[in-house]
């Protein structure tokens, strides 16, 4: 940087929740720099954890896809609408944090203009028309900007509608719709949950008894009501179950080691066997690839 004077800008978002006056001394971090843009070549920040080493986006409470029911519109730009949850006039019903809450530890949002409605929305007075500071609207969750610390959300209702809008969205144990596609060569049934969201329902979890002709059952377009029992977002890959005992379980689905140990020895869950032990026993499969055994002292039934 040149010596001497350096003039630059300040983000909202950056001025973590102080009012500033002409002339105030602050401490501040650099965040860019652009020679391209002249005298306007340095952005600044005066969050605190960009120069002390905290962690990025370690306050973020909410995740992808999640919804945030009361967002209120705190600006209005030509490009956009920045939104934030969690102060002291919520009624409860925000992601955020709640109560009498600092503005720097409400959630701070922003929906570019994309984002704003399913129809076109023109930039500038397109999006002052349709927004004013202080309304309430629901939103969801998209993305992050880390270095902004901020939830990047969308308000369109197609957006709003949908179950899930990506593949690490989906919880093990939730209950989905998912529409067929086709059968694979091992048996199992190709099903796409939402666009560009896919996955399969084994041959084991098509139904409770196994089906002689399940390609007459299960023909392209049949929309089904399924649980996920296991998704690798990674590898964009989720297995579903049409078991209907399953489907209509009203037992909490098991999803974790952790959820076994806190529940007890007493807590019951539903699972399917899945191979039977020369243990002698069963092994039973649940969600998220929990397994357990089930010895044959443990059936219930007399001794053969």
């Amino acid at each position: 940087l040149p010596a001497g004077p350096i003039w630059g800008g300040l983000d909202y978002v950056h001025a973590a929740g102080r009012e500033l006056e002409v002339g105030d001394a602050v401490t501040a971090v650099v965040l860019v720099v652009d020679a391209a843009k002249g005298d306007a070549a340095v952005t600044f920040s005066l969050r605190e954890e960009l120069y002390v080493g905290a962690t990025l986006g370690a306050d973020l409470s909410v995740r992808s896809g999640d919804f945030i029911e009361r967002a209120r519109v705190v600006r209005v730009d030509p490009a956009g609408v920045a939104l934030e949850a969690g102060g002291e006039d919520d009624d409860g019903e925000t992601a955020g944090p709640r109560g009498d809450t600092p503005a720097k530890h409400r959630l701070q949002m922003y929906a570019p203009v994309a984002q704003l409605a399913d129809d076109r929305v023109s930039a500038g007075k397109g999006v002052a028309r349709l927004f004013k500071v202080g309304d309430v609207k629901r939103c969801r969750v998209l993305g992050f900007s880390l270095i902004d610390r901020l939830a990047m959300v969308s308000l369109r209702p197609s957006v709003l509608s949908q179950p899930v809008l990506r593949y690490d969205e989906i919880r093990p144990g939730n209950r989905y719709e998912v529409t067929a596609k086709a059968f694979v060569d091992s048996g199992a049934l190709l099903v796409e949950l939402v666009r560009g969201v896919t996955g399969i329902i084994p041959e084991l979890h098509l139904a409770d008894a196994r089906l002689r002709r399940p390609h007459e059952k299960f023909k392209p377009g049949t929309v089904l009501s399924v649980r996920a029992i296991l998704v690798e977002p990674k590898r964009k890959y989720a297995v579903f179950s049409a078991k209907k005992s399953l489907v209509d379980d009203r037992l909490p689905p098991l999803v974790s080691w952790e959820q076994a140990a806190a529940d007890g020895p007493k807590s019951k869950f539903t699972g399917v066997v899945r191979a039977v032990s020369p243990a002698p026993g069963l092994v039973v499969a649940f969600y998220a690839d929990v397994r357990g055994f089930l010895p044959l002292a443990e059936l219930g039934i007399p001794s053969l």
